[in-house]
């Protein structure tokens, strides 16, 4: 066995499917031919395949409904550690013939699965920068939020948290959310918050076919808000503010309409 382990590289799942194989053939010989497999069902759904195995199925050997299912979970074992290794590998190689093993091993008992391609389960693509793509959607957010301020800070790759503050009418208002993906972050999402008094609503959305879709069962969200109302001194100063403004307004639309003439020498 510690040669076996060494020559593959440390591959100490196939060995055990070959084990497992080889039990099965022994003791199920001569008992499986005249059982023909169930309807096919995708490779990529194991739990598809699961669910047609009924204890009353008379296309799958009796008593083998335990041992199929154990069989779908050791294939589906070995298929994820193909995908991690080098396709040329002598590791993968056995991996695959293993794999193949207990693919004929489920036929024989009345299962149904699909061929193993090994050019599906490999990639010359490395995973994405996660963290790089959550400071993504934090800076998107800031980019494109319009109706207060933001903060935003990563807490994990997976995770980041976002605290939304503005004002409406005469109530300051403070949202902080805690937001997490399940699938990692794609890094073209940005957080979107609508305040209402009370309540409101913080959702992810990402930005397709030139508008923002909302995608936020794709995602944890939680938050909490806090209010409070405006001083007299901070409503007065926001008067005086939006004053300022109207008549800064004001003298940039007199300018845009004012005709200045050209003198020619």
């Amino acid at each position: 066995m510690d040669n076996n382990y060494k020559e593959d590289g440390g591959m100490g799942g196939s060995i055990t499917a070959s084990i497992l194989q080889n039990e099965l053939t022994k003791s199920l010989q001569g008992k499986m031919a005249n059982h023909p497999p169930v309807t096919a069902s995708s490779q990529s759904n194991k739990s598809s395949q699961i669910s047609q195995i009924q204890p009353n199925d008379t296309n799958i050997v009796p008593g083998a409904e335990s041992l199929l299912i154990n069989l779908f979970e050791v294939r589906d074992s070995l298929i994820d550690t193909f995908s991690s290794l080098d396709i040329h590998s002598t590791s993968a190689t056995k991996l695959t013939d293993n794999i193949n093993k207990i693919g004929a091993s489920i036929i024989s008992l009345g299962g149904s699965i699909d061929d193993f391609d090994p050019m599906e389960h490999v990639s010359g693509l490395q995973m994405p920068n996660l963290q790089k793509n959550a400071s993504r959607v934090i800076e998107t957010t800031k980019q494109c939020y319009s109706l207060g301020q933001i903060e935003g800070e990563i807490l994990s790759n997976d995770k980041i948290v976002m605290t939304f503050s503005g004002s409406e009418n005469n109530t300051l208002f403070k949202a902080k959310a805690k937001i997490g993906s399940y699938n990692g972050w794609s890094g073209n999402e940005a957080i979107d918050y609508i305040y209402t008094p009370g309540a409101g609503k913080i959702s992810v959305k990402a930005f397709q076919d030139g508008r923002w879709v909302d995608k936020s069962n794709s995602y944890s969200i939680s938050w909490e808000l806090t209010e409070e109302p405006k001083t007299a001194s901070e409503q007065k100063n926001e008067k005086k503010e939006n004053i300022v403004e109207e008549d800064q307004k004001e003298i940039t639309n007199n300018l845009d309409n004012d005709d200045f003439p050209i003198e020619e020498k």
